[in-house]
């Protein structure tokens, strides 16, 4: 938002491409529309389009054309799936209990979601199925690339393409944060460094 009342609030950044950005932005009359710019020239004409749906903030995101949600009209443990720009409506996937985490990547879906005290890792793959990749009581960190899924598990860190994940490491302190590109995977955790603390990165991979 720039400040103003009337100013439409980000949900989700993404590129497609070098040159342009892609944005998703509630505005006051209550819709939500897909922006796509290019930051290197003000003058270009900005596309705009409309999204079908309720975008939960904290539960959207985007990855070049295509947008998964939780729709805020709809069930908490279901995720909407979209190519934006196609005409088509979205696709809507049961993941069951309560959603808390959706990430795009790679043309397909990971979500988070809690079902009574346990928590499930869900991949949605590009045809809409399905298929859970890990469960348990804690509440994972996760992150997905080059169709990899990295689970942090408290201090287990797990990496696969399909269940099960298998485990890498046991990490020295509770992970903070995860990014994974094929079978690398970076672990981030606070750690105590010469008498104060900082958050440290260590790169580790699976054959």
């Amino acid at each position: 938002s720039d400040g103003r009342a009337e100013a439409p609030v980000a949900l989700a950044v993404g590129t497609d491409g070098p040159r342009r950005a892609r944005w998703l932005a509630r505005h006051a009359d209550g819709t939500t529309r897909l922006h796509v710019v290019d930051p290197l020239d003000e003058s270009a004409p900005q596309a705009v389009l409309d999204i079908p749906g309720d975008p939960l903030p904290g539960l959207v995101d985007l990855e070049g054309t295509l947008a998964a949600w939780v729709d805020g009209g709809g069930d908490p443990g279901e995720v909407r799936i979209a190519r934006i720009g196609r005409g088509a409506a979205p696709r809507t996937v049961a993941i069951g209990g309560r959603v808390r985490e959706v990430h795009v990547a790679d043309g397909e879906v990971l979500v988070v979601t809690r079902v009574g005290g346990r928590h499930r890792v869900v991949r949605v793959d590009r045809a809409g199925r399905a298929g859970r990749l890990w469960a348990g009581t804690a509440r994972p960190r996760v992150a997905m690339g080059a169709r990899w899924v990295a689970v942090a598990a408290g201090k287990r860190v797990l990496l696969g393409r399909r269940a099960p994940l298998r485990e890498v490491r046991v990490a020295r302190g509770r992970v903070s944060g995860l990014a994974v590109h094929g079978n690398r995977v970076a672990v981030f955790g606070r750690r105590p460094v010469k008498r104060s603390r900082a958050t440290v990165a260590r790169l580790w991979s699976r054959s």
